[in-house]
């Protein structure tokens, strides 16, 4: 029976569930998992994905601890079965290195080696497009399974791979829920301010000079402009902005473009 391999990029991982949970980025001490309900529901995924194939193993990558071991979450990730970890560095601001390089070298000697026809990469980083175009042309087929919607990962990688799914929600909050002593979510208008400018900073980068600048030299936003500014909001939110909102996304959107503090 043909094989699949999964790729988690941890960083992605909790970041997106961090999301989920509060409306913003924080500590994972802050979010209780519980890792054999999300191995569980992650192979749910994969064989709702692959139907054909069996899973050959699940590669989940991560920095180490701050005193350069591994964690005990690791510890008790590592303990799974299918798990195998594959650790980077941490540099000294907490941003973990070297996973990019670890999961794409990995996704091509699989492939080369022929132990897989499909790969499942949970990741937004479009640092792993030339990994995922080499894996393609060794004939594996990659798909992207990702958290939260696409704010979160790099279109360009959404792009390359050869499907996109969502992990649902509901089967996620099944393994997380915030930890006892963790600060509470932010109240709902705080994050739906964090979200407007979120989804304005995206839009921005999207645009040339000329259109940043028919932007900020306009008391409004050109109609072709705004459509494609809304249309990213629905999509980035699942739901369509009621007027309100759309008044206060362009007013966020002007803000960025002109370099102002949101």
């Amino acid at each position: 029976m043909d094989r699949n391999a999964v790729f988690i990029d941890a960083g992605y991982f909790w970041v997106q569930i961090s999301q989920i949970l509060f409306g913003e980025k924080r500590r994972r001490v802050d979010i209780d998992l519980n890792p054999r309900l999300m191995r569980e529901s992650l192979l749910r995924q994969v064989k709702r994905i692959s139907p054909e194939t069996r899973t050959l193993r699940i590669y989940w990558y991560d920095g180490l601890g701050p005193n350069g071991l591994p964690t005990e979450q690791h510890k008790e990730i590592g303990r799974l079965a299918d798990i195998k970890l594959r650790y980077g560095t941490v540099n000294s601001a907490g941003q973990q290195k070297g996973v990019d390089g670890l999961l794409m070298a990995d996704l091509i000697a699989l492939s080369q080696n022929r132990a897989i026809v499909t790969a499942v990469i949970c990741s937004g980083d479009a640092d792993l497009v030339p990994g995922i175009n080499d894996s393609q042309m060794l004939g594996v087929r990659v798909h992207r399974l990702g958290i939260h919607g696409p704010g979160g990962a790099s279109p360009i990688l959404c792009e390359e791979v050869d499907d996109n799914s969502e992990w649902p929600i509901g089967e996620i909050m099944a393994f997380i829920r915030p930890a006892p002593d963790s600060p509470p979510p932010l109240p709902r208008e705080s994050k739906f301010a964090s979200e407007l400018e979120e989804i304005s900073r995206e839009f921005a980068a999207s645009l040339d000079d000329a259109q940043r600048a028919q932007i900020g030299t306009s008391p409004f936003i050109p109609p072709e402009l705004d459509k494609k500014l809304l249309f990213h909001a629905r999509t980035r939110l699942g739901r369509q902005l009621d007027n309100e909102e759309a008044k206060a996304l362009r007013d966020v959107m002007r803000m960025v473009v002109g370099g102002k503090t949101v």
